[in-house]
């Protein structure tokens, strides 16, 4: 990951036009590079994952799915899967 990857954008729909109002300002810090790269490497490795995404083939010259490995931890943080990881955990 670069410093730089990420960014906001805020979209407001109103039904009278104006000038836009300005956004708070957000407290940014830096991440340690080598937290990143620590933390990204644990991402599509099937040595520390506990989650297989297995993706079907679009395309019918190579009909071998594609796997991506995901940690339970790092999807948690993410709403859809901890809801999804919580309502398979009491089934």
């Amino acid at each position: 990951m670069k410093a730089n990857d990420a960014f906001v954008i805020t979209c407001t729909i109103s039904s009278t036009p104006g000038a836009p109002t300005p956004s708070p300002l957000i407290y940014k810090s830096l991440v340690p590079k080598d937290l990143l790269e620590s933390v990204g490497g644990l991402l599509d490795d099937p040595l520390y994952s506990d989650i297989e995404f297995v993706l079907p083939s679009r395309n019918p010259r190579v009909p071998t799915p594609r796997r991506i490995y995901a940690s339970k931890r790092l999807l948690s943080r993410a709403d859809y899967f901890d809801s999804s990881m919580s309502l398979s955990s009491t089934l």
